[in-house]
């Protein structure tokens, strides 16, 4: 297979190349260190151990006290599903009826397709928050539209298409005062932040390795201590505390406390590397390319994200032309960029449709050098004057 320049890979919010560190501390645990950690003899016990040495490591990354509340999944999707339907269960044996729940448009699939599930089965209702025009709630329309039935309110931290980062303390502090518990979605978040969970109002947290230089295939709860009655979305063994049943994937969770332990330990270096070179990317095609918008917030966005709408072209040829050309770039979530029609969050946020078609998002990384970037913006430039000519 030919080897690709991965100076050219401009995709890293869908997902990042695994850190070499990363990978080390991971092979032993395929191979020699090899036992189930719910094993009672040494081999069991080691594996054991080593997922509970990262349990610690993510704990203290998060200022967590209690281990109970931080519960390993096999990704932030699984996470988002548990929350939800647990919350909706919880409510639903209790009173009989659907509860309400409270979200953003612009949630990532893992939320918006998991709550249209529940409530075509009728186990709850959607109120859909209004956003502005960078796609932001206002926690003041948080707190006039929770209501007395309203069982979870979930708005994402950091928006995993247009960037934008949305005032979740705030929110959190509203439902807080509501008494109604608060959920967001920090995949994408996390791995360019560094969160005081322990000591925030957020209720639920979900979180992935994947996104922050660690393996894809787990992710992770983070839950408030004033959680209670957790229901779990798997059932079967009795694995973390009884809240998530199946055997624990070893090498992934050592792999994503690494990854969080590298990022604490290179957190200002690496950040203020990708806000330069986000800068920059968005310098260069402000000022080359015409009829171009910045999509999301100018300045509260996360600090590798760069998404545009280029007017009257058609984003899945342009991604299309950029990928013959050597260069991988996004129309939005690597977990719905296979369907062809529309760019739901761009006109979410009040873009009519020869903007929306033509959105395209563009996320840096550890790899991404000045000249990949100059040599993307003329590739980029090329290509749109072809689709605007033809």
């Amino acid at each position: 297979m030919k080897r690709l320049n991965i100076e050219n890979y401009f995709d890293y919010a869908a997902t990042t190349p695994l850190l070499p560190t990363v990978f080390t501390r991971m092979q032993p645990y395929f191979t020699n260190l090899f036992g189930n950690p719910s094993s009672a003899h040494r081999f069991g016990q080691q594996a054991y151990g080593a997922v509970e040495d990262a349990r610690n490591i993510l704990l203290d990354h998060f200022h967590i006290t209690n281990p109970d509340n931080l519960i390993f999944t096999g990704s932030s999707t699984e996470a988002c599903n548990t929350i939800l339907w647990g919350t909706v269960f919880q409510y639903w044996k209790i009173y009989g009826k659907p509860g309400r729940l409270l979200i953003s448009p612009l949630e990532h699939s893992a939320v918006n397709e998991t709550a249209k599930f529940l409530q075509d089965a009728g186990f709850c209702i959607i109120d859909q928050l209004p956003v502005n025009q960078y796609g932001q709630v206002d926690p003041d329309d948080v707190r006039k539209m929770i209501r007395s039935d309203t069982v979870l309110v979930s708005v994402i931290y950091g928006n995993n298409e247009i960037g934008t980062i949305n005032p979740i303390p705030e929110i959190a502090r509203v439902c807080k005062e509501k008494g109604i518990p608060f959920h967001t979605d920090a995949t994408q978040y996390v791995a360019h932040n560094q969160i005081d969970f322990g000591n925030s109002e957020i209720s639920m947290m979900n979180i992935a390795a994947h996104k922050c230089y660690g393996p894809k295939g787990t992710g992770a709860i983070l839950l408030g201590n004033g959680v209670e009655n957790f229901l779990p979305f798997i059932h079967g063994g009795k694995q973390e505390n009884g809240k998530r049943a199946g055997t624990h994937n070893v090498p992934y969770i050592v792999g994503m406390a690494a990854a969080y332990q590298i990022l604490d330990n290179e957190f200002d270096k690496r950040i203020q590397f990708e806000r330069q070179k986000r800068d920059l990317l968005i310098q260069l095609i402000s000022e080359n390319i015409p009829d171009c918008l910045l999509t999301g917030h100018p300045t509260e966005r996360l600090t590798n994200h760069a998404s545009f709408a280029f007017k009257g072209i058609d984003s899945l040829v342009l991604q299309s032309l950029l990928d013959q050309k050597g260069f991988a770039v996004s129309i939005g979530s690597a977990c719905r960029s296979s369907k062809i029609h529309g760019q739901q969050q761009l006109i979410d946020i009040g873009l009519s449709s020869e903007w929306a078609n033509g959105g395209l998002r563009i996320t840096v990384g550890i790899y991404t050098t000045d000249d990949a970037i100059y040599s993307l913006v003329n590739a980029l430039k090329r290509s749109i004057r072809i689709l605007r000519r033809s």
